[in-house]
């Protein structure tokens, strides 16, 4: 780790890394920022209230590199660190990175080079997907270089498809079209704000590029994850994902029906939670899942949802052959709710 380094103006990349409690990871992540080809950048990590020895472990490699910076913060989620990091950014270009994972060596450097040479204010890299030390699979989708409308033609729902556009931290973005826009993570949503702002960026990027190397190592579901916890929103972040896609998508005449498909795979992943939540009886849980499948949204996102994808297909096959089952255990529901209130 270099002690000193002088900044360009021209082609400063600002990483910012939103922390909270990653003491076991925070280092090995540091590390392969460090280790870059590419040397001209500076680390905020943006300190959200941790508890742990992660505050301690962020100063001390700061003292041997005076790129990493600690800003502190109070605790507001992932959202609120990447806006607050997006605001002390004093590069040309932002990337984010989660405190859990790892870039290659030359990441920094060919996403750089890819700006400059296509012109584009949004370069996204292929994703190396890992669960705790096990290699899964590699997420990449062949170069692209073009406007948005060219990208969202011919790119779009394979990157989607592929994960490339559900998250903030495979992509080098410029920080002027952040500002012009005033781009920011929706703070009051605790999961899929990453997917929303992605869409966002694309949604207002002149020109985008595609660069088929998976350069960020991503480790799926670590254990504590918000999307492997219960949380009582979930469900309306979902549909606020569905209102900005069923805003964008239209005006390049893509179909929809594999994005309502995806969003009833989001709604399962939710009731999988519900199902596991230990705060809740089963009759709670039975009910709270049948709530979600019986709203106004996914019966829509349902009647909709078509797609090729073997997973997603199966869900859909067996959420509308067993839709009737639901209805019943629904209608039950209510009747026990208007019973204990009769009671009252």
């Amino acid at each position: 780790m270099n002690k000193e380094g002088k900044k360009e103006k021209k082609g400063f990349v600002s990483i910012v890394i939103p922390v909270y409690n990653m003491q076991k990871k925070i280092v090995k992540c540091l590390q392969s920022i460090c280790n870059q080809s590419y040397q001209n950048f500076e680390i905020l990590c943006i300190d959200d209230g941790s508890t742990d020895s992660t505050i301690e472990i962020i100063k001390k490699l700061a003292q041997k590199d005076c790129r990493i910076q600690l800003i502190q913060k109070e605790h507001g989620g992932q959202g609120s660190a990447r806006n607050y990091g997006i605001s002390k950014a004093k590069g040309e270009y932002i990337l984010f990175i989660d405190s859990d994972d790892v870039i290659a060596e030359e990441m920094l450097s060919v996403l750089r080079e890819r700006a400059i040479k296509d012109d584009a204010d949004v370069v996204i890299c292929g994703i190396h997907l890992k669960q705790n030390k096990k290699f899964i699979c590699n997420y990449v989708v062949n170069d692209f270089a073009g406007s948005r409308e060219e990208f969202m033609n011919e790119r779009f729902k394979e990157s989607y498809e592929k994960w490339l556009i559900n998250a903030p931290w495979n992509k080098l973005i410029k920080k002027e079209l952040l500002l012009r826009y005033n781009l920011k993570f929706a703070e009051d949503m605790k999961v899929y704000e990453d997917l929303l702002f992605s869409l966002e960026v694309i949604q207002h990027a002149r020109r985008i590029s595609v660069v088929s190397q998976p350069f960020y190592t991503y480790y799926y579901m670590q254990q504590g994850s918000v999307l492997s916890t219960f949380n009582e929103n979930v469900d309306r972040y979902i549909e606020r994902v569905g209102d900005k896609l069923e805003e964008v998508l239209p005006k390049y005449q893509l179909d929809l029906s594999y994005y309502y498909a995806d969003l009833i795979h989001k709604k399962i992943v939710y009731a999988s939670s519900i199902k596991k939540y230990k705060g809740f009886s089963v009759w709670e849980k039975i009910k709270r899942i049948c709530f979600l499948f019986s709203e106004e949204k996914t019966r829509e996102y349902l009647k909709k949802a078509k797609t090729e994808n073997k997973v997603l297909k199966r869900q859909l096959f067996l959420m509308k052959r067993f839709g009737w089952a639901i209805k019943v255990i629904t209608k039950l529901c209510w009747f026990r709710k208007s019973q204990e209130k009769t009671q009252l």
